[in-house]
């Protein structure tokens, strides 16, 4: 038996031998990846996917879904030294509001990375703003937020007011309840023509705080944030702040 194994080892050797003579005769060469193929290959055994895979996972980030969404948001819409485009207290916050918001069903639950919805109140416009907002947050993060930044919402005159009075007459109910519906927050957010300025809603580009995270002033900004504040809290002196005299929070000129 031992003298049979060397032999088989030498006939083996030889026949590799044979093989690769015939290999570089007939111009055959062992196979090797291209530069591309073999960054997929790196990429598929660090994180075991595929590049489809990876493709796959940007498309999720464009769901119809408060999940997706709600990730989305706070990955991109955040604080900086420069600038706050911070749009929720919390993601818990974020999926309260986002469950009121009207969704446009597309083919796979998706938004089309590659075509911007129509402006409207919509689930739709909000998160194809919120995966532009790495491009350029200070503008896109009002848009993808709940006061819809005037892009994100009724594209009629007044839609921040509708938006704002959608959300909170259903948020701040029952005992807590700052309105007695919702056409008595419209009619105390919105200006009128004797005069009464109405909640006046800041979100020039321009402006180093486009959110509705400011926590004093007369502002639709200031109220949106205690209506925030309140799903955060869950104290419901924070519904009072919502009101048409901001209960002496949200209030002066």
């Amino acid at each position: 038996m031992r003298r049979i194994l060397p032999a088989l080892v030498a006939a083996t050797v030889g026949l590799g031998g044979l093989v690769l003579a015939c290999n570089s005769v007939l111009g055959i060469h062992e196979a090797s990846l291209a530069p591309a193929d073999a960054g997929a290959e790196a990429q598929a055994s660090s994180d075991g996917r595929a590049g489809d895979d990876a493709a796959i996972d940007a498309l999720v980030s464009y769901a119809l879904d408060c999940d997706s969404y709600c990730a989305v948001m706070a990955a991109n819409c955040q604080a900086s030294a420069l600038q706050d485009d911070t749009e929720y207290l919390s993601t818990g916050v974020c999926k309260q509001m986002c469950a009121l918001f009207e969704s446009i069903a597309t083919p796979g639950g998706v938004v089309d990375p590659n075509a911007e919805p129509a402006h409207a109140d919509t689930l739709n416009c909000r998160v194809w703003h919120a995966n532009a907002a790495p491009h350029s947050p200070h503008t896109h993060c009002p848009h993808s937020g709940p006061l819809g930044g005037d892009l994100c919402d009724d594209t009629q005159v007044g839609g921040h007011c509708k938006a704002f009075c959608t959300l909170n007459v259903a948020l701040c109910a029952g005992d807590a309840a700052a309105y007695a519906n919702f056409d008595d927050c419209l009619n105390a957010c919105l200006p009128d023509a004797g005069g009464y300025l109405g909640f006046p809603y800041q979100v020039a580009p321009t402006d180093r705080e486009v959110r509705d995270l400011q926590t004093g002033g007369n502002t639709l900004n200031c109220r949106m944030y205690h209506l925030k504040n309140y799903l955060f809290t869950n104290l419901a002196v924070h519904c009072s702040h919502t009101t048409q005299s901001g209960n002496g929070v949200c209030s002066g000129p």
